[in-house]
């Protein structure tokens, strides 16, 4: 699983700095006392909402909480406003909002603000108190309380791939608020309709505080150093008059937008209307160190492979290589007497490619044993032929299931003449549309593909070409015309070469020889360290978006001992972000390819170093909802020195448990930087000295599902055809692990996960390629459904037994059928998918003994 996109979000803060925040309603007095929720604010936000507290600006509720993550109401924002400006305290006798009445305890906050032009209500009568704010009216307000001219220059906008959503009536004020550094954007983007929290609007107060202050520039008192601020009874400079600014169009989106949650009443010792009181120091923002990176012109970083010869067909408009005739078929000679036990019989049947020998020696009452025999052989040697019972039910007949290979049926063998009047039939043909790729490996003999078939895409096409018997090589669907076949062959030397003949159809491949190429490296690496760990970086894959780069840096930073991120700057820009925020974070750049990618390539963070929760490094923080997964064993570590408390437990089950229901197992004596590598699921909790604590989820799981058994059990019934599979008959399925079952059934329940997955839909679809005929006649039938027996210990969703019972029309050969499984039916919960797709053989149905 990769790096969390919510946490990526919050991290990125650090440097953007570009959020709301809200004040509470509650009057409870300013206190140096932090709140004792604070933890669960960013660390990026937590000396802001100190500082904001200090000026009271905000305050806490009467348990003591922020509750930085909840929206910002109006009427929170009015009485921010009226506390950062030190308007005037209305008596709220006569408001014309009808929503606001004159006892609500936010009325003389909303009226202040009204008079003073800051916040004018939505124009049809109503101010909408407990609305939301959005950041593009978090900009509004803050530009209209400042004095800040409009920006008519709106150009700084272009930069944010969501300038299209800012609307026009707003758009000069987010400007100026960027221009005034009061907010900035979130990476490539601003924002404009998110709802502004608590914590974010922290920062953007104080930062308007400051602003103010350098604008007041008081002297200071008789050589004092402390400067004191008067307060103001009337409405200050900064404040825009109402009439003097532009307001916003009542006509069209109002100044805020709604939002859920109504500030609580304040208690009954709020006054509002005291004077401000000395202000402090402002406190230094705590920011994280940055890297960023140079301009991305390519991001092809995927190595080619040397050890392929690789040919690429001609473009492919035609997928229809069809034989329409009568295929080959053998009547045998009437067979009157099958007791072969002291003369046993056998003969050959050969289909010009594979031959398979008949052996019978012994009794056969029923003529349809000797069919499953030849069946079983048939399938076994892969003969592309089957038998059955003929209409005289003394007689057995052999037939042809393709055209391939000249289509022809050979019988010989020592008793051929005993069973079949000829040794060769021959297929009727009225339109032939077949081919054949011929190619010659080295100097072995040529290895002929056969394409006789309608074809409906090029991925069948290709398929069909990759499970030619004995093939060195597979062929991919190389884009919508044409087809790759790739000759995996790792000990061949540069001489190696793949020849295809004259005999090959040119319009698919040119003849000619193919030797391999010489592969191109164009992986890069570079190292990141924090000034305690170091990684190194592993670019080799082919990125089409700047998301899907930082996305594989996460998956790799979230598994080392670093504490750091990647995150998108712009559609060709990244950048690098220490965890730690304050002067002591670092970030370095260094080894391989590190020039080519950054021209700064070592950063220190800034700001004061405020006591946090616990940083965990070597394994990302995550709910108990979104657990970290990995394939390998983990060692979690931290820099932090004030850690008191290290506990990690496991889940109920010894194995591998996806319910985190409950962790009642203690890991004795675990010390962070100790190697997790047993498989489970954990939860660790790190406390330090002032209380702080970080929990985190993980699972570890090194299981790469496999297929260990088939087997099958015929439903025994007075209608059930003996040895024929049909309805109600099972196969079953065994694993080496836990997967989720997924059918029709649960798909009405919930989407597919990214969890292992064992599908009956994906079964049929193997099955159905498995079919020697074009029409895909085998079927697990009409009704079939996918059971678990062995379910996992609080989620019965999950089993490592799978039985399909098959339904009506079911249509599977006696004598058992190869399938091909994959990587799409499983996958693995790690994330890995099987190097190699999984074969399974449905088990021929045997008579009694």
């Amino acid at each position: 699983m990769r790096f969390s996109k919510k946490m990526l979000a919050s991290l990125l803060a650090v440097t953007s700095l570009i959020t709301p925040l809200s004040v509470s309603a509650d009057t409870t007095t300013a206190s140096t006392k932090s709140f004792k929720d604070l933890e669960q604010a960013g660390s990026w936000s937590r000396d802001s909402i100190l500082q904001a507290q200090q000026l009271e600006l905000f305050e806490g509720n009467q348990e003591g909480d922020f509750r930085p993550n909840e929206p910002i109401t109006r009427q929170e924002m009015a009485k921010i406003l009226m506390q950062l400006l030190n308007l005037p305290m209305e008596s709220a006798a006569a408001l014309p909002f009808r929503d606001v009445p004159s006892g609500q305890w936010s009325a003389r906050y909303i009226e202040a603000v009204s008079k003073a032009g800051i916040m004018q209500g939505y124009g049809d009568g109503t101010f909408g108190p407990s609305s939301v704010m959005t950041r593009e009216q978090l900009a509004i307000v803050f530009v209209k309380a400042l004095g800040l001219p409009l920006e008519a220059d709106r150009n700084t906008l272009n930069s944010f791939q969501d300038v299209k959503q800012i609307h026009d009536w707003s758009a000069s004020y987010v400007a100026a608020a960027l221009k005034a550094g009061l907010m900035t954007g979130s990476g490539s983007t601003f924002g404009p309709s998110v709802k502004a929290n608590r914590q974010e609007t922290a920062i953007v107060a104080v930062r308007a505080h400051k602003q103010k202050q350098q604008a007041v520039q008081p002297e200071p008192d008789k050589g004092s150093s402390t400067v004191s601020e008067k307060p103001n009874t009337s409405t200050p400079a900064a404040v825009v008059q109402p009439g003097t600014s532009t307001p916003v169009p009542s006509t069209s989106a109002p100044v805020a937008v709604p939002a859920p949650a109504p500030a609580p009443a304040p208690s009954s010792g709020d006054t509002g209307g005291s004077p401000a009181p000395t202000v402090p120091t402002p406190i230094e923002q705590s920011l994280p160190a940055v890297v960023v990176s140079k301009t991305l012109d390519n991001m092809d970083f995927q190595n080619t492979f040397p050890t392929y010869v690789v040919l690429v067909s001609e473009p492919i408009d035609n997928l229809d290589f069809n034989i329409e005739g009568v295929l080959a078929s053998a009547s045998s000679k009437a067979l009157l007497d099958s007791d072969f036990i002291s003369n046993p019989k056998s003969f050959t049947i050969s289909d010009g490619r594979a031959t398979a020998t008949i052996e019978l020696p012994g009794y056969y009452p029923d003529l349809r044993e000797i069919v499953d025999i030849i069946n079983q052989q048939l399938t076994s040697e892969h003969v592309d032929a089957s038998a059955k019972l003929g209409q005289d039910p003394t007689t057995i007949v052999v037939s042809r299931e393709s055209f391939a290979y000249g289509g022809k049926l050979t019988f010989g063998g020592t008793n051929v003449n005993d069973f079949f009047a000829n040794t060769t039939y021959e297929s009727t043909i009225s339109s032939d549309h077949s081919t054949i790729i011929e190619l010659a490996i080295d100097e072995e003999a040529p290895i002929v593909i056969h394409l006789d078939k309608k074809y409906r895409s090029l991925t069948e096409l290709a398929s069909s070409i990759t499970q030619t018997p004995g093939a060195p090589f597979f062929a991919v669907a190389a884009d919508p015309k044409t087809i790759e076949i790739y000759f995996d062959q790792p000990n061949w030397d540069k001489t190696a070469k793949v020849t295809v003949t004259a005999n090959s159809d040119s319009r698919l491949f040119k003849p000619g020889t193919y030797v391999k190429k010489e592969g191109e490296v164009k992986s890069k690496s570079f190292q990141v360290s924090d000034g305690t760990s170091t990684t190194t970086l592993l670019l080799d894959e082919h990125f089409y978006e700047i998301q899907e780069l930082t996305d594989a840096l996460n998956l790799q930073l979230e598994r080392s001992n670093v504490q750091a991120f990647a995150e998108p700057v712009s559609s060709s820009t990244f950048k690098i972000v220490s965890r730690a925020i304050g002067r002591q974070a670092n970030i370095q750049i260094n080894e391989f390819d590190a020039d080519q990618f950054f021209e700064q390539k070592q950063a220190v963070g800034s700001g004061p170093n405020l006591d946090q929760a616990p940083l965990i490094g070597g394994v990302p923080v995550r709910s108990q909802a979104q657990p970290f997964i990995s394939s390998s064993s983990l060692t979690p570590v931290s820099a932090d020195t004030d850690i008191t408390d290290v506990e990690l437990v496991r889940s109920t089950q010894s194995g591998i448990d996806y319910s985190m229901k409950e962790y009642l197992y203690p890991v004795e004596n675990y010390k962070l930087g100790e190697v997790i590598s047993e498989e489970g699921s954990y939860r660790l909790t790190v406390k330090d000295q002032a209380g702080h604590q970080t929990v985190t989820y993980f699972l570890i799981d090194k299981t790469v599902p496999t297929l260990l058994s088939v087997t099958q059990k015929q439903h025994e019934t007075a209608e059930n055809k003996p040895y024929i599979y049909d309805q109600g008959d099972q196969i079953t399925f065994t694993l080496n692990t836990f997967v989720q079952k997924y059918d029709s059934q649960d798909q009405l329940k919930e989407p597919m996960g990214w969890v292992d997955i064992f599908m009956l839909e994906a079964l049929e679809d193997a099955l159905k390629q498995a079919s020697p005929s074009s029409d895909e006649r085998f079927t697990f039938g009409s009704g079939a459904t996918l059971s678990t027996d062995v379910g996992m210990p609080n989620n019965s969703s999950y089993g490592r037994t799978f039985t399909v019972t098959l339904g009506s029309d079911a249509v599977i050969p006696s004598t058992g059928v190869p399938i091909l499984l994959g990587p799409g039916s499983l996958v693995s919960r790690s994330g890995v998918r099987p190097s190699e797709a999984a074969s399974a053989v449905i088990p021929a149905l045997y008579p009694p003994l």
